[in-house]
């Protein structure tokens, strides 16, 4: 027999989903992350790369300058870097010097 009780339009775990499709990426496949300072470095180094005219295969300055310019520590600015990595916008060809 049915149930008499009125059906909400949403249970809680839909509202949850629609709030994070909102949040999500233009994909909608994942919810959206909140961002690290990892991530903010990582577009201040894109932001360097465009604005200094870097080519594919020009260096990157090395870790100790970046991260007197970033000011962060040294596990932020490898992370971030890895992040460029992972996106193939820099690749590593030893510990501490990159390039575009």
């Amino acid at each position: 027999m049915p149930s008499t009780k009125p059906r909400t339009t949403r249970t809680a775990a839909a509202q949850r989903r629609k709030a994070n499709a909102a949040r999500s990426p233009q994909n909608g496949l994942s919810p959206r992350r909140s961002n690290k300072v990892s991530d903010y470095v990582a577009l201040d180094i894109v932001r360097d790369i465009v604005s200094r005219n870097l080519k594919p295969g020009d260096k990157l300055p090395p870790e100790p300058e970046m991260l007197r310019q970033y000011q962060v520590s040294r596990s932020t600015l490898r992370e971030a870097m890895r992040v460029l990595e992972v996106q193939g916008l820099v690749h590593s060809r030893q510990i501490g010097r990159a390039h575009v």
